[in-house]
């Protein structure tokens, strides 16, 4: 379950508390909301496994793009491979069930469905922190930069947004699950039982030691390296301009000599930042996307919980489409590596001609053994 949907207890425990009287016809949804809701999720659903399956299989198949920082962007696609592929269809398949039979949603569906909401938000924050991270080695520090490259640091990088998040989901949520203290909305979305405002149980105090360190710190870490990023470059572009800086004038590397040892390869050197600056700005965007799609809904919702609104019981569809909002930029990554990075543009096109040219393949040799038969 993610966060937000943390804040929410049963609506119509929360409707009785606003109004004094307990509610006798639960807050209900329309059958076009649904069918409408239920299509942008699928769509969500779709479009995101595709192009986050076509970037991993690029990296893997493309030359080009098999370098050690774009492992950290394969890692990204895998986490919202699994987001698109496992949440929303889980949050369809509830709701879907709920709604047309009157039987309850297993206890343990709920339970994989809270586990892996929260677990992979974490990690998802988590492999953009070290994509941040990776970025500021680059362009800060970038001399640097190739020791901080090695396989071991980036096979760490990677690890850590694995190991960590499901660690800090499983101790947070493992009380939860042993009283069963979930539960199902009327509308049919798996939300744990909490209270913010029950001072015996600390529900606050649980909400914030699960989420600072899976979702607020990573934020906050991304947010810094980006402003640091962006002052280097301006600073750097600055310098430049005035014919007195080389950004990598004392680069380590061997296959990129010094400016020192050839007039020449300045250029070089400064095509090499750009293309670093680059990656960052679109590694930037995919980090804007999420927060865009992720914390405007978590925010309203975790508002309109503390001040007790009934704007959401009122408008139960509101509810439904902020919840649709959430993990909505895992499919967006993908259209935002073609659009800004020409590497995977062309490594996409490649696959996805590939692949028609094997269908019509197969077309035309179904159509022949027709022809004979």
């Amino acid at each position: 379950m993610d966060l937000a949907a943390m804040h929410f207890r049963n609506q119509t425990d929360i409707y009785s508390e606003i109004t004094g009287i307990k509610s006798q016809n639960p807050p209900n949804i329309s059958d076009l909301h649904l069918y409408i809701w239920t299509s942008l999720i699928l769509s969500i659903f779709t479009c995101g496994s595709f192009g986050n399956a076509l970037t991993i299989i690029s990296i893997f198949t493309t030359k080009k793009l098999r370098t050690h920082s774009n492992l950290l962007v394969m890692n990204m696609a895998v986490v919202d491979l699994l987001l698109s592929g496992i949440i929303y269809p889980m949050k369809v398949i509830i709701m879907l069930v709920h709604r047309s039979s009157s039987d309850d949603i297993p206890h343990s569906l709920c339970h994989y469905y809270g586990f892996l909401s929260v677990a992979l938000t974490f990690s998802s924050n988590m492999t953009s922190m070290s994509i941040a991270l990776n970025r500021f080695c680059a362009i800060v520090y970038a001399n640097k930069y190739y020791n901080l490259q090695r396989l071991p640091v980036l096979l760490l990088m990677i690890l850590i947004p694995w190991i960590v998040p499901p660690a800090i989901s499983a101790l947070g949520l493992m009380q939860r699950f042993a009283n069963e203290s979930f539960a199902l909305t009327e509308i049919g979305f798996c939300t744990f039982n909490l209270d913010l405002h029950n001072e015996e149980d600390n529900h606050f105090g649980f909400m914030m030691a699960v989420g600072i360190p899976g979702l607020f710190i990573p934020t906050i870490v991304i947010a810094v390296s980006y402003i640091a990023v962006y002052a280097k470059v301006r600073r750097v572009r600055q310098n430049l301009r005035r014919s007195i800086y080389c950004p990598l004038k004392k680069s380590t590397d061997a296959e990129l000599p010094t400016a020192e040892a050839s007039g020449f390869c300045m250029p070089l050197i400064i095509r090499r930042f750009e293309h670093r600056v680059r990656g960052a700005r679109m590694m930037f965007i995919c980090f804007s996307a999420f927060c865009i799609t992720y914390y405007p809904a978590f925010i309203i919702l975790s508002v309109a919980h503390e001040l007790r609104s009934n704007i959401l019981i009122e408008q139960p569809p509101l509810l439904l489409w902020f919840f649709g909002l959430y993990f909505t930029g895992c499919c967006a990554n993908p259209i935002i590596y073609a659009w800004m990075n020409a590497d995977f543009r062309k490594a996409f096109r490649r696959l996805v001609c590939a692949c028609l040219r094997r269908v019509q393949h197969m077309d035309a040799g179904s159509q022949k053994v027709r022809a004979m038969i």
